[in-house]
């Protein structure tokens, strides 16, 4: 069931794009992730879902309904954590919590206490004595504790340790499996490849490709080799179809798209002291992507 769709859904600031001519179907159950530069549109992407930003044309909607003409009624089942999170520095986070819960019209505060405590969070201590990481923990709170349909993420684990990032992740797998349809921007490419079903590569304000990261990587067929090779000559490795050569001391990097057999069967006629073949990491696909 699609959560999430757009068509051509553009903003301007002015004569300056924020975003043209989006075109997105986010399905309940998946975890969509947005990649690109700062300043590549990902924020307006997302502020313009939110009903924060007007869009200049085009249409979205979250469960059918227009983002502009039903933002009650969609936020009622959002849950969104900001980049940048601020809040009244004199409320306690059990303060804000328990706002947001009757904000949504709710009583039982127990999954509040729950997360509260699997996210290791002292409900008790007002907000402005709060590390940057146990504010960011405050915002997750914040977007859970209704049990929202969808989750809308802007570096949602910035602040985070490593042992609370792992939490967060298990909770968003889980919710995941029960439906819960999650929008996740960050620059964490990392957490990106791990946990995102697809990914969308925006470049000045534009979606310039979307990737399905089960086969972008774990069944696709673009490979690192790393070569350890004194007499192989380079113009063969490029006539062989390697891309984006470096060279170091003896050392050869390369990417590859051909067949893996026929390379080896080449290779093993020259003096190869180590050899290295893995499938390309995210990183390593949108560093390449966005050099070209």
């Amino acid at each position: 069931m699609s959560v999430i769709v757009t068509q051509k859904l553009t903003k301007f600031y002015g004569k300056q794009v924020g975003i043209k001519n989006i075109d997105l179907n986010i399905n309940a159950g998946e975890v969509f992730g947005l990649a690109g530069p700062n300043g590549a549109g990902k924020s307006t992407l997302i502020k313009t879902l939110l009903n924060f930003l007007y869009p200049s044309s085009g249409i979205a909607k979250i469960f059918d309904l227009d983002v502009a003409m039903k933002s009650v009624e969609i936020k009622r089942n959002v849950g969104y954590v900001p980049a940048d999170v601020r809040y009244g520095e004199g409320l306690s986070s059990e303060e804000l919590l328990s706002y947001t819960l009757a904000f949504f019209g709710i009583n039982d505060k127990e999954n509040m206490y729950a997360l509260a405590e699997k996210f290791q969070l002292d409900l008790k201590k007002p907000i402005r004595r709060l590390s940057t990481g146990n504010k960011k923990k405050t915002a997750i709170l914040a977007a859970m504790v209704h049990n929202p349909k969808l989750m809308i993420l802007d570096e949602p684990t910035g602040g985070l340790d490593p042992l609370m990032k792992n939490v967060f992740f298990d909770i968003i797998q889980q919710k995941k499996q029960e439906g819960l349809c999650v929008l996740l921007s960050g620059h964490n490419l990392n957490e990106i490849e791990e946990y995102c079903d697809r990914v969308a590569l925006i470049r000045q304000g534009e979606i310039v490709d979307i990737k399905d990261m089960g086969k972008a990587l774990g069944s696709g067929k673009t490979k690192k080799v790393v070569l350890l090779c004194k007499d192989i000559p380079l113009g063969l490795l490029k006539k062989l179809g390697g891309e984006s050569l470096k060279i170091k001391g003896e050392g050869i990097t390369f990417d590859y798209n051909g067949n893996i057999s026929q390379l080896l069967a080449i290779l093993s006629r020259y003096t190869i002291e180590d050899i290295a073949i893995a499938n390309v990491d995210f990183e390593h696909l949108f560093m390449q992507y966005y050099k070209r």
